[in-house]
């Protein structure tokens, strides 16, 4: 479980280039694409827990 952790911690800083990128192109994808992201994290973070 450890691995997801990383793997949630690495993703968090490239979802925020992520939404800066899209930001001029699309401001509706990059919103939505930035709360799946946090949804995944929050998900990552209560399946460790258990």
């Amino acid at each position: 479980m450890r691995n997801n952790k990383l793997v949630a911690l690495g993703l968090l800083p490239l979802s925020f280039v992520f939404v800066w990128l899209l930001w001029p192109i699309s401001k509706i994808v990059a919103v939505l694409g930035f709360i799946m992201i946090i949804i995944a994290n929050i998900l990552v973070y209560f399946s460790d827990k258990k």
